[in-house]
């Protein structure tokens, strides 16, 4: 939906922006080597108002993201936000800023993207109950586990 509107704080928490960006590490590395990143440039195009020079940089926040497949588990890894000075001609309500969140995720889910496919798959794939799928994930992830300490 694209309007022109005033800043509404309630709005952005409950709707916010999230951009899908490809971070080409695993979220284990990015996590650990956040500092290191160099920040991206936008200077091109907002994606909130489209205009040129205009978000810039504007912290980051802490989620929580777990990848059964691998391993990997973390409550503050960092997403990338940016803020919108409203220089375009193009205003999405009630936003000023969004954020970068690596293509791994889903947003507002804990689990990463590749585990919530393979388990669709696995239950769909063999017709499993929901119970049944739960119990059939985890003896799929125990099984990883036990090839993953054999190399």
């Amino acid at each position: 939906m694209v309007c022109k509107s005033s800043f509404n704080k309630e709005h952005q928490k409950n709707f916010p922006i999230q951009i899908p960006y490809h971070i080409k590490v695993s979220l284990q590395e990015y996590h650990e080597n956040f500092g290191a990143w160099t920040i991206p440039d936008f200077s091109d195009k907002c994606f909130i108002c489209s205009g040129a020079d205009c978000a810039t940089f504007h912290g980051h926040y802490t989620r929580t993201a777990i990848c059964p497949l691998t391993g990997f588990s973390a409550s503050d890894l960092p997403i990338i936000r940016f803020l919108c000075h409203g220089i375009g001609d193009v205003k999405i309500c009630g936003h000023v800023t969004f954020s970068l969140l690596p293509f791994q995720l889903v947003p507002f889910r804990r689990l990463s993207l590749n585990f919530m496919v393979i388990a669709v798959w696995i239950r769909i794939s063999r017709q499993l109950s929901l119970t049944r799928a739960m119990d059939t994930i985890e003896e799929e992830l125990n099984n990883l586990g036990e090839v993953c300490l054999k190399n």
